[in-house]
């Protein structure tokens, strides 16, 4: 009682428990419960403010962190507990991305998680987006292991309706009561929130680094002085090694976040993309990683305006584009983006320069390496073309804009090509080494193309369905400009050839 009574004249709230026992408990609960809390921060961004904290379940925290002296030095001013909070979290991200050399400030543990995501070279990562992305990854990782725990529930309405202001540390405490695990863990619905704001956290920064970078990086390593080529590096590496999922979940909401300016964030992977594919071939081993990164510009909105309106979609239209030129019709090959795709191809650019490497050998090469070649070609072939119907029909259902874009690339590229119309009577040397218009492979693989996409309205399970096509693509002119609710100009000029109507045939015969 006597204990009681002291207790009570040191802090008034000791009136709130039972028993002195039950004060003392409390208090241990509510430390467990910080470091619990600091121990998924550490988990997420590989940072201490201590060189000897351990937590309860050290296989569960990070082997290999990074210590921060500068908020560690904050908090022992203001005679804080050296634990990361969501209090100091956002300093001690600031901090972390401010070191000019993480690895000189790395600690490592003995026991604890060192692989994957938790490797040494994640930890003293020293580019900004990488470090980000796999903070990120590993907040997710958190969020999967929470979905994960036998006995979850949904978290409650109110928790999620909560303001963010209005959840903070004391949020946090207000669940001691309910801890009685012998190790303490972060409640879900707390542990939910916090996950969530450590995403727009980590989200928030890296916009702000590809955004205003000349305003926040005069500090920083010359390394991060071009933030949007890293972010069109990240989004290639993501494809190339396979990462999974999460990666482009990152850059999904990276592009969601308020004032993202779209054109800053994927021209530069637009231009990236562009050059990738300059030299690329059925056998090339970025294929595969850059039909991923085209697919995925042409998911959304924003980045699918961004890549067909960019200065490498079409080529400028010239006075001579009607009458389609040789220049002009290669130029649809080589200068945009979805003809160097559509180039990929067995076929030779032209009759005097070898094919690819499927046939190379030709006649020398057994038949089982002929068939293997053959079974090669045609699975990249399919590769090839389905990637590209797929892209060409997200971009045709995205939007209006992206739907007028493409149209109007077919359409001028076939213009461009009309020579390839025309009967070649003698095939010159000349003609050998420099056909006319784009190649032969190309237009094989456009023509699948269009044939795929044209299957829907011939098909026999949707009658009817060519009556779907406006009538006005195949009767328009070339002088006839956008007009009206989005019909498409200019469009190809049909006006010299045959046609199968009776005003036509009388005209003819007569």
């Amino acid at each position: 009682a006597m204990m009681m009574t002291e207790l009570q004249e040191g802090n008034p709230l000791i009136e709130l428990f039972p028993s002195v026992e039950a004060a003392q408990e409390s208090a241990r609960l509510a430390d467990r419960l910080r470091k619990a809390v600091a121990s998924m921060l550490q988990r997420i961004f590989l940072v201490s403010l201590s060189e000897t904290y351990h937590s309860e379940r050290e296989r569960q925290s990070p082997r290999h962190v990074v210590l921060l002296p500068g908020l560690l030095q904050d908090e022992k001013k203001h005679q804080r507990p050296l634990l990361l909070s969501w209090d100091n979290c956002g300093k001690a991200l600031q901090e972390r991305l401010k070191m000019w050399r993480p690895g000189d400030h790395l600690l490592s543990r003995s026991v604890g998680l060192h692989t994957g995501l938790f490797t040494q070279e994640k930890a003293s990562e020293v580019d900004s987006l990488p470090y980000l992305m796999s903070c990120f990854m590993r907040a997710e990782r958190e969020s999967g292991m929470m979905e994960s725990t036998p006995g979850n529930t949904a978290s409650s309405s109110a928790t999620k309706t909560m303001a963010p202001s209005s959840m903070t540390s004391h949020h946090l405490r207000g669940h001691v009561a309910k801890a009685t695990a012998p190790v303490v863990q972060v409640p879900l619905d707390a542990k939910e929130f916090l996950l969530s704001e450590c995403k727009r956290l980590i989200l928030t920064e890296a916009r702000n680094r590809i955004m205003s970078k000349h305003k926040i990086l005069t500090s920083l390593p010359s390394s991060l002085a071009n933030m949007q080529s890293e972010f069109s590096n990240l989004l290639f590496q993501s494809f190339s090694t396979g990462d999974g999922s999460i990666p482009l979940q990152f850059f999904k909401e990276l592009s969601a976040v308020e004032e993202t300016d779209p054109t800053v964030l994927f021209t530069p992977v637009v231009n990236k993309l562009f050059s990738s594919v300059e030299k690329l071939t059925l056998s090339s081993p970025d294929l595969t990683t850059c039909l991923g990164v085209l697919e995925y510009l042409s998911k959304s909105e924003a980045s699918a305006k961004v890549l067909v309106q960019s200065r490498h979609w079409t080529i400028p239209s010239s006075p001579s584009s009607s009458s389609g030129t040789t220049d002009e019709g290669k130029l649809f090959e080589t200068d945009t983006i979805l003809g160097r795709f559509l180039r990929c191809s067995c076929l030779p650019p032209n009759l005097a320069s070898p094919s690819e490497f499927f046939f190379s050998e030709g006649l020398e090469s057994s038949t089982a390496a002929v068939e293997e070649s053959v079974s090669s070609a045609q699975s990249q072939l399919h590769l090839l073309n389905d990637a590209l119907c797929k892209v060409l029909k997200q971009l045709l259902g995205v939007s209006s804009v992206c739907k007028t874009a493409v149209i109007t690339w077919l359409v001028k590229c076939l213009n461009a090509n009309s020579i390839r119309a025309k009967m070649v009577t003698q095939i010159s040397r000349a003609h050998m080494l420099n056909p006319q218009g784009a190649s032969d492979g190309f237009f094989l693989n456009l023509c699948w193309l269009l044939l795929r996409l044209y299957h829907p309205f011939i098909t026999k399970a949707r009658p009817g369905s060519l009556l779907l096509v406006d009538s006005s693509y195949c009767t328009a002119t070339s002088e006839q400009a956008e007009r009206g609710d989005g019909v498409i100009g200019p469009l190809a000029d049909f006006s010299k050839d045959s046609r199968l109507s009776t005003t036509v045939h009388v005209s003819s015969l007569s």
